[in-house]
């Protein structure tokens, strides 16, 4: 009779920007990326952990790692610091190879956008490529990474976490920016050339164009 294989253990860490800045969170066990943080910090009232992010806020600390050995809890006190905003963005690929980027206030970016309310986040990303670049993706490839990022709005600390998509766009389409949307250019660009146009870009989006094209789901 054959052994039952353990189940794998599901990675507990995330890593939340404040622009060039970020917070890891995990169990305190998970294995740490090989950029540590600067600081690590443990707690044990939600009232402390939210002291400690703002603290994080108006420091110059590059990095802070916040644990606790019960992630779900932590996972849960972290959420309620926030305002959550719920938002869904696609990378976009055409036949040739190239990539979908979208330039608003003078920074490239991925099509991307705030969720409607009971949207499903699938259904929101292929909307919101289809509102900011006038492209219509004949298939979603699969998933790619969530990106949690945080600031302030009307003087209240938000997390916007973002679901992104791989989408594939039939042939090469050409994109319409929507200028209402301080949309200036959506432009394809060539895969080698996209590390050097997201160089100044939000830094929470690194880890979705360093990664490989899916093949698929």
């Amino acid at each position: 009779m054959k052994k039952n294989k353990k189940a794998k253990r599901p990675k507990q860490m995330y890593k939340v920007f404040f622009n060039e800045r970020w917070i890891l969170l995990s169990d305190g066990r998970s294995a740490l990326p090989e950029t540590h943080c600067q600081e690590r910090f443990s707690y044990e009232k939600t009232s402390g952990l939210r002291a400690k992010i703002l603290e994080f806020e108006t420091s110059e600390s590059e990095s802070l790692h916040i644990w606790h050995p019960e992630f779900k809890k932590l996972k849960r006190d972290f959420l309620r610091c926030f305002k959550l905003r719920r938002a869904a963005g696609g990378r976009v690929w055409n036949e040739r190879g190239q990539v979908l980027l979208i330039r608003r206030w003078d920074t490239w970016d991925f099509p991307k956008g705030h969720l409607h309310e009971d949207e499903k986040k699938r259904a929101g990303a292929l909307r919101e490529v289809a509102e900011e670049c006038g492209i219509h993706p004949d298939k979603v490839l699969g998933k790619l990474p969530t990106t949690y990022h945080c600031y302030r709005l009307e003087g209240k600390l938000v997390l916007k976490k973002t679901y992104w998509f791989e989408m594939l766009a039939q042939g090469a389409p050409e994109p319409k920016p929507q200028a209402e949307e301080q949309i200036s250019e959506a432009v394809w660009t060539d895969a080698e050339d996209l590390p050097a146009r997201m160089a100044g870009g939000f830094a929470s989006l690194r880890p979705l164009f360093e990664l490989p094209r899916l093949a698929g789901e």
